[in-house]
C-alpha cells in the first residue's frame, strides 16, 4: 500500500525532470510573458536551471535568485513535509522561501514595469 502513497511524488519528479529537460533543449519561453505580457513569480526559473546545469552560478542567480531554494523544496516534498526534526524550523524555512519569491517578484515588477 505504500507504493500508492509515493506515486504522485514520482509522477511530479518525472514531470519536472521532463519539463526542465524539454525546456533546456528547446529553449522554451515563459508562457505568461509570451501570451499575457506580464511576468510571473517564477519567471526566469527555467533559464536559471539551464544555467545552473551548465555550472554558470552567477548567471543562474541573475535569472532567478530563488533557484537555489529548489533542492530544499523538492526535499521537503519527498520527505513528507519534513526537513528537520522540529516542524517550526521547517515552517520558518518555507516562509523564508515564500518571502524570497514574493520579494523577487515585486522587484522584477518594479524593474520591468516601473520605468
Amino acid at each position: 500500500m505504500k507504493r500508492k502513497k509515493y506515486l504522485p511524488k514520482v509522477f511530479l519528479a518525472v514531470f519536472l525532470l521532463g519539463y526542465f529537460s524539454f525546456a533546456y533543449f528547446v529553449g522554451i519561453e515563459c508562457v505568461y510573458l509570451k501570451y499575457l505580457h506580464i511576468i510571473c513569480p517564477g519567471c526566469g526559473m527555467t533559464r536559471a536551471v539551464r544555467e545552473l546545469v551548465q555550472l554558470n552560478i552567477r548567471e543562474a542567480f541573475g535569472y532567478h535568485p530563488m533557484v537555489f531554494s529548489m533542492p530544499l523544496v523538492i526535499t521537503y516534498i519527498f520527505t513528507n513535509g519534513r526537513l528537520f526534526k522540529k516542524k517550526l524550523i521547517d515552517d520558518i524555512i518555507l516562509i523564508c522561501i515564500g518571502l524570497g519569491f514574493v520579494i523577487n517578484y515585486v522587484v522584477k515588477l518594479f524593474y520591468f514595469y516601473g520605468s
